[in-house]
Parts: C-alpha cells; structure tokens; sequence
C-alpha cells in the first residue's frame, strides 16, 4: 500500500495541502533482471522488484527440451525485492530457459550460453 499528499501550490503563491490518500495496487507487475544474458561462466545473477514484501517465487532453468539444471527457491523482501545468484552447471553453448513461478503466474525468459 502506498500513501500520497497531494500539495498544491497556485500561481498566485496561495498552497493547500490535501489530506494523505492510500492507494493499493492488486497487480502490480514485477521488473526481472537477468544477467549476464548471454553467459558463460555458471551463475546469473537474478533480481527483481516491484513484489509482494516476503513472497515466495522459484526460480528453474530449463534446457531447450524442458530438462531441469537448475533451480532456486527465493522470498522478497520486506521491500519486494529479490536479489540472488542461480548456478547453472556446466553446460554446452545454446538456448536455456529461465521460468520464474510468482503465486499463480509463470514468467519465462530466454537464456543463452556462449
């Protein structure tokens, strides 16, 4: 929930200050960072913004065919931040999968190793 005041100034010089209103959004979509896009060592760092303060999400990556290499389960924090590293091992040179499973959603981001 986010809480706004509203100040209003004239141009005659004149200010009123409006009473604070609350405002909460039901859906508020989350900014992810995956990098380095492409990679080649075996960790991408994993950020994001914008969640619900200590919601869980998991976070798998999949090769081409959908087999799992990797997977991490991660909780925002009291911000709705999530910042962490995911290691992907060893592997050949190609397209991978990113899946992010936020409650009832699942984002998917294209990963590729050089």
């Amino acid at each position: 929930m986010l809480t706004y005041r509203l100040i209003q100034t004239d141009y005659d010089g004149a200010t009123e200050i409006f009473r604070p209103v609350s405002v909460q959004f039901s859906d508020v979509n989350s900014e992810w960072i995956i990098y380095p896009n492409p990679f080649t060592e075996s960790t991408v760092n994993v950020l994001a913004n914008s969640l619900k303060p200590l919601s869980q999400v998991e976070i798998i990556v999949c090769d081409i065919n959908g087999r799992e290499l990797g997977k991490s389960r991660c909780t925002a924090d009291t911000f709705g931040n999530i910042d962490t590293n995911l290691t992907i091992p060893n592997s050949p040179a190609g397209i991978y999968v990113l899946n992010v499973i936020d409650q009832n959603k699942t984002l998917r981001y294209k990963l590729v190793r050089k």
